[in-house]
């Protein structure tokens, strides 16, 4: 089927939930993860059955031909070093030349095959291939388990796809499996090693079930939440950068936030899991799908949403072949066990956790730091600056996003003086257990829009009085560094969305002593008093547009030492830059004794646990 968005390739999928075990006649295997240029890749074992990890991107031409030419062009390098090697000095022996030459191949770039990009079934110099007469041809697959390709596309289900063989007239001309459509015809991608590891060492799970269809999109593909699909295709991801576009992703999640799927996709709407297939089918979002054609067929003729829309009973098909008894009483009959890496973890003989200080995933949080027997009376707060002023519908996304970051951003930064690689950065949502993480990417959506500096999106600010803009991060160290109270100034619905505690723990680590807002998300409301953080709330009429707050003004925030109630008010004072002053009164949305009790106490965290001592 023809379409605008994408096209549909079925791969025939094998159901896993781990890679393939140690192979059972001693022989060692090897994974290959291999990346392609938009940043997805998948898992291949060279032997040559594979599993996919992220995506289906490549063709299986692309991937065959390419991964036995690049095991063919290591053999031809070694071979030629070999043959160096043994003019400059005809004493070395064969063995200890290729020892050598291996380290030096391997030292140059990850070595695909080793067994045959080594040269390990060579025994003698006379032997070795040589470069000017022997031309591209497969390997000795019997040997090593590699399939010829008609085996490999028949495995794959894919075989309809390339002519049969055809007679050669002459018995010496090369054969060639792919006559009359040629692999290059097909999608075919650059593959790039990343990473080599013993076989069944990491578990890696299959995109779909078998007879499902693999179906990527050709731009925002259909794929996993918070953005795990990559990047967009790079002239698609310039040309929404260059001319500031606000494009669109379709998603059966359920958060429709700014920059969910994608930090370059703007707008997000929620659909049926067959409704986000049917869209990008249609590749646009600007279509009525109860009267326009998602595509058409091979015969030209349109193709509508009502003739592609699988009946009940298809779905009870699909869904009695997917999940079965047998799918649940395999994946769980060991699930008390963990996995190789759950079972090779170190039991610490000790009550209390040892942290680890090398330690990029877990660090030691610093709530408990200076805790005291009993709280610290609470005092007004004096000299306070605003660390980011923002509009209407803040999500806890835009606080404390959960997805990808750049290495550029503070949090990517961080990682990489830590010795982290980019590929290896994984998502904040990954690293929440390492506060000094969390800490650099709160306020760290792209798509921020912080008042203070309104022509910059993203993770910036402006340190005051100085004026300097420089990211949130940074700023607020400086703050701190000068003993500078922090408050976040919003409109209505602040903290909506997902209720992500690091929302709140990230704006207490960055020294927020309090925000001023319209309204807030209930439970992001609760979770601010639970770290200690002041919700204030603009009275009736009131906010920050019709007082005319800038976020360049100094803030007092008295009233609340003299003993705090349930929702009193509270006055703030306001220092313009000026000099002059002026008043407004707001609600500490502390909303029953236990919200007092908590702020009191700094934190619940920090009352639950004097409880503890106390009891």
């Amino acid at each position: 089927m023809e379409t605008n968005g994408v096209k549909l390739y079925e791969y025939p999928t094998r159901h896993a939930t781990s890679s393939y075990p140690i192979a059972q006649d001693g022989l060692p295997r090897i994974e290959v993860r291999l990346e392609l240029p938009d940043g997805l890749s998948f898992v291949t074992r060279v032997g040559f059955r594979y599993c996919m990890d992220k995506a289906l991107r490549a063709s299986a031409a692309a991937v065959y031909w390419r991964l036995v030419n690049e095991i063919h062009r290591q053999r031809l390098w070694m071979s030629e070093r070999l043959k160096v090697m043994h003019q400059l000095d005809n004493t070395l022996t064969f063995s200890n030349a290729r020892k050598r030459a291996s380290v030096e191949l391997m030292e140059r770039e990850p070595v695909v095959s080793p067994h045959y990009a080594l040269l390990e079934g060579h025994d003698r110099f006379s032997r070795l291939p040589d470069s000017t007469t022997r031309k591209f041809q497969p390997l000795h697959r019997d040997a090593c388990d590699f399939p010829s390709p008609v085996k490999l596309f028949n495995q794959m289900g894919v075989r309809e796809w390339f002519a049969p063989l055809s007679t050669r007239e002459n018995p010496e001309a090369a054969k060639r499996y792919c006559v009359k459509k040629e692999a290059f015809t097909l999608p075919t991608l650059s593959l790039q090693v990343v990473e080599r590891r013993p076989i069944g060492t990491r578990k890696v799970f299959d995109l779909s079930v078998n007879d499902v269809h693999a179906f990527v999109a050709g731009t925002v593909a259909v794929h996993n939440c918070i953005g795990n699909s990559g990047p967009l295709a790079e002239p698609v991801a310039e040309a929404v950068q260059d001319n500031d576009l606000v494009v669109a992703a379709v998603l059966s999640g359920n958060r429709n936030f700014e920059g969910r799927i994608h930090p370059q996709v703007r707008a997000s709407f929620l659909a049926s899991p067959p409704l986000v297939v049917a869209y990008a089918l249609a590749g646009t979002v600007d279509i009525d799908l109860t009267k326009e054609p998602v595509g058409t067929d091979v015969n030209g003729d349109a193709v509508y949403l009502r003739d592609i829309w699988p009946t009940q009973e298809e779905v009870r098909d699909a869904v009695g072949k997917a999940v079965t008894s047998e799918l649940f009483e395999r994946n769980y009959a060991h699930v008390f066990e963990g996995d190789e890496h759950w079972r090779s973890l170190t039991n610490a003989q000790s009550e209390l956790f040892e942290w680890d200080p090398n330690s990029t995933y877990i660090q030691e949080p610093p709530f408990f730091q200076g805790m005291t027997d009993q709280p610290e009376p609470v005092k007004d707060i004096h000299g306070a600056r605003v660390l980011v002023m923002v509009d209407d519908s803040i999500t806890t996304d835009h606080i404390s996003p959960a997805g990808n970051f750049a290495p550029s951003s503070p949090a990517g930064k961080y990682l990489l003086e830590h010795g982290v690689e980019r590929r290896d950065f994984n998502t904040y949502g990954a690293r929440r257990g390492n506060h000094e993480v969390m800490m650099r990417g709160t306020f760290g959506n792209i798509r921020l829009r912080n008042k203070l500096t309104p022509d910059k999106e993203g993770y910036y600010t402006v340190h005051l009085p100085d004026g300097e803009q420089t990211t949130i991060y940074d700023a607020s160290m400086q703050y701190q560094k000068d003993g500078v109270p922090l408050l976040v100034i919003a409109g209505k619905e602040y903290g909506s969305g997902s209720s992500r505690d690091w929302a709140a723990k990230g704006p207490q680590l960055l020294g927020v002593r309090a925000a001023i807002a319209e309204s807030y998300e209930r439970i992001h409301r609760s979770n601010l008093v639970g770290m200690g953080v002041l919700p204030l709330q603009f009275k009736q009429g009131e906010n920050k547009e019709s007082l005319g707050l800038t976020g360049r003004e100094t803030y007092d925030i008295v009233g609340i030492e003299q003993g705090l109630k349930p929702r009193q008010e509270v006055t703030v004072k306001v220092t313009r830059e000026d000099g002059s002053t002026f008043s407004f009164q707001t609600i500490a949305r502390l909303d029953s004794p236990i919200d007092v009790t908590y702020y009191e106490n700094g934190g619940i965290l920090l009352a639950v646990l004097r409880r503890l001592m106390k009891d």
